[in-house]
């Protein structure tokens, strides 16, 4: 059983941070290792490097090699947002319209029509 928090019922801030003595509030404790990993590898690498690589992924893509052609594509375009489901395009659209205008519950948009 753990032991109860000594910072008050939740181990929160009135903001909602976790507050002191929280030991769920530590932080990343690899981030600092990262970084300086990250920082190894680009020093290695170095800008003319990358240059190189990207574009022989690119070389590649072109080429017809699927894997860095998806790589390629999910750094330049982002992931795909899920598609639109065409039977609800209408109720999609009019939700839209009803918050733009500040109606966002349905006794609102019911008293427009009384």
């Amino acid at each position: 059983m753990s032991k109860p928090s000594t910072n008050g019922t939740s181990g929160r801030k009135s903001n909602g941070q976790f507050a002191e003595g929280n030991k769920c509030g530590t932080g990343n404790p690899y981030a600092r290792r990262v970084a300086r990993l990250r920082s190894a590898l680009l020093d290695a690498v170095g800008e003319n490097g990358l240059t190189d690589i990207v574009q022989g992924m690119v070389t590649a893509a072109k080429g017809g090699d699927v894997a860095a052609a998806k790589l390629l594509l999910s750094y330049l375009l982002g992931k795909p947002v899920e598609s639109v489901e065409p039977d609800y395009v209408e109720i999609h659209e009019r939700e839209l319209q009803t918050k733009d205008r500040g109606l966002d519950s349905d006794d609102k948009i019911a008293a427009m029509f009384m």
